[in-house]
Formats: structure tokens, sequence, C-alpha cells
């Protein structure tokens, strides 16, 4: 199976086996005035009634999946992935682009993003044999992450700030420094 392309704020729906994988990719822009923050959320769909086929609005999971992202890894697993989920109900990961691990992604060849590698994993499959597909639904939501943010986190791990250029002195705030 390929590799199929995630794009922000669309919805994917897939099904996968217990024991195999579904593989995905995103490309997230790199400015040099300001981060993202990059979030993945995989649900799982309910199983259909008994009474008619419709959704079961109990929220009763159909089985259980688990996400794996990586910077390097085409196809990520829970060996070789850069972050990860194994949540049972629904698995979340929100990823800013100031963090070392996704600076030290290789850059597309345009020079001006990075790709992400998205693993979908069927951990229990559903039914009473749990050995039967997963249904999920996965989204990627890009926003803008606000410079506060970026000198805060950086201040808290002690490590060196990552100065945005608006935020240094002398670029544009007419004091002529």
């Amino acid at each position: 199976a390929g590799v199929a392309m995630l794009e922000d704020n669309v919805t994917i729906s897939g099904i996968v086996w217990p024991s195999e994988y579904d593989y995905y990719q995103t490309c997230v822009a790199v400015h040099p005035t300001h981060h993202h923050r990059v979030a993945f959320k995989l649900t799982y769909d309910a199983p259909a009634s008994a009474s008619g086929g419709t959704p079961n609005s109990g929220g009763t999971p159909n089985g259980n999946a688990d996400l794996y992202i990586s910077t390097d890894t085409p196809r990520p697993t829970f060996d070789h992935s850069t972050w990860l989920s194994t949540d049972k109900r629904y698995d979340y990961i929100s990823i800013p682009t100031y963090v070392d691990d996704f600076l030290a992604a290789p850059t597309t060849r345009s020079g001006n993003g990075k790709v992400l590698h998205v693993g979908v994993y069927g951990r229990d499959g559903s039914g009473p044999a749990h050995n039967g597909p997963i249904a999920y639904s996965l989204t990627v939501m890009i926003t803008n992450v606000e410079a506060s943010e970026v000198r805060h986190r950086s201040s808290l791990r002690g490590g060196a700030q990552v100065p945005l250029p608006r935020d240094e002195i002398g670029s544009g705030d007419g004091s002529g420094d």
C-alpha cells in the first residue's frame, strides 16, 4: 500500500487490521518569522448498531489503533518513531515546530518545509475475538504558535531561547539600533 497525503484540517477515514499499518505523510511549512503547532488526532469510528447500521452513539470504540509520527522514518513503528501515542480511547499528538526533534528533521528539497511521516497501527481489532478491522478517522491541524510561548518554553527548559526576527532589537521598531 502507498502513502497518502494528509492536508491541514481535512479528516481522512480508514480501516486498519490488527498488527498492520496504514501510512501517511504531511508537509509542514517552515517560516523564519514564526512557528506552528502540528496536531494529529486519531479517533475510532463507532461500530454500527444492530438495528439499522447507524453509528453507535454510545462511543464504544471499534478496536484500538496507535499513532506514530517520525521525522526521518517513512514508515514509523513503535520502535522507529519520534513521537507516539498508544491511548485506548483516542490518540492525540501535538508537535510545536520549535522543538529540537522537529528542527533536526530533514528539510524538503525546496527548503521551505519538513515532512512528518505518520503510521496508524492496528493494536486491538474489533469484534468479540478482537480480530476484526479497526475503523478510524485521522485529522492533522496546523496552527500558529505565539512568540511568547516559544520564549517561555525555551526558558523553562533552560535552553537557549529561539529569537524570532521580529523580536530582535532594531528590526523595524523605529529605534535605529
